[in-house]
């Protein structure tokens, strides 16, 4: 995805904008379904949102944008996998961004 940082630059700044910021609320839009994104690649997606504990979370398939390099690469991903991601994404983050500092609050529910 053409990502200018690292993973461990990004929980980097996460970790210090949580510190520097009380009550800071961070969100995340997740892609699910980049063009042959592995099962381990959606793991680690998982497992980052999971350290992050994003308190809201926009999930969606990826699709092409003509002009994009994305667009030009072969994608092995079969759009009922992509769906059944998602899915499974949207429910697990529905499970993971229930943190505890968030009860009491009124929220959308899954």
């Amino acid at each position: 995805m053409n990502r200018r940082y690292t993973k461990e630059e990004y929980l980097t700044l996460h970790k210090k904008i949580k510190e520097t910021v009380p009550g800071v609320a961070i969100t995340t839009d997740i892609i699910v379904g980049f063009p042959n994104e592995t099962d381990e690649d959606f793991e680690e997606t998982l497992n980052v949102v999971n350290h992050c504990k994003y308190d809201s979370a926009f999930t969606f398939i990826y699709s092409p944008r003509e002009g994009t390099p994305a667009a030009k690469m072969p994608d092995a991903i079969d759009m009922k996998t992509k769906e059944e991601i998602e899915k499974y994404g949207k429910a697990t983050l529905c499970f993971e961004l229930c943190p505890e500092h968030m009860t009491g609050k009124l929220v959308k529910e899954c």
